[in-house]
């Protein structure tokens, strides 16, 4: 009996075609794709952590300065307040003196009656003005510069001597003057006067 012996067929190999090769080509690009959208993402979060830090270093410098802005302005209102009072006080001391010498070798005559002024801190952004001298204070008026924040401001009014009045004054970083002008009269009817004052610092919020 013959026996009949088939060969086994070659193996066959895969054939390699166009789509396969676009295949790999798209693979390949969105792989490119994906990292460039990560090195982009990185460099984009690296410098957006920059600038954020470069804006919190700006805004803290801005505060210091702004600080130190305002202690040279309050140390300067305290200066020229206390020049003020000083050439106050040496005006009326001279007049004082040059009273007394006159007293001496004149007959003594009555002290004319007159209004004087004194402007002091009251009790959070409260003022007091008050009329320290012998006469009333007609037609009072209290004006600000217009960059200062103010409320009942007196107008029209009449203050006796030893009596005050309270108004509203805030100095902002925009306050341009601080200074307080007051106009009166001696009597109803007279001619104007005025006195200004700056404005007294205002203690610490608490």
């Amino acid at each position: 009996m013959w026996n009949t012996i088939f060969a086994a067929p070659a193996p066959t190999q895969p054939e390699w075609t166009w789509e396969a090769t676009a295949t790999i080509i798209q693979a390949v690009a969105t792989v490119v794709a994906l990292a460039g959208v990560g090195v982009t993402f990185y460099y984009s979060l690296r410098a957006e952590r920059r600038e954020h830090a470069r804006t919190q270093v700006e805004a803290q410098r801005a505060r210091e300065d702004a600080e130190r802005s305002e202690a040279s302005a309050e140390r300067a209102e305290r200066a020229a307040a206390l020049s003020i009072d000083t050439m106050g006080r040496i005006a009326e001391a001279v007049e004082a003196l040059g009273e007394r010498g006159i007293a001496a070798t004149m007959v003594p005559v009555a002290e004319p009656k007159r209004v004087r002024w004194s402007l002091g801190h009251h009790q959070n952004d409260a003022y007091i003005l008050t009329n320290i001298g012998t006469s009333p204070a007609f037609d009072v008026r209290v004006t600000a510069d217009p960059t200062m924040l103010t409320r009942r401001l007196p107008s029209a009014a009449t203050i006796q001597p030893g009596e005050g009045v309270t108004f509203v004054a805030t100095a902002t970083m925009g306050t341009r003057d601080r200074t307080i002008t007051v106009e009166w009269s001696s009597a109803e009817g007279d001619a104007t006067e005025s006195w200004r004052y700056p404005l007294p610092p205002r203690p610490p919020r608490r």
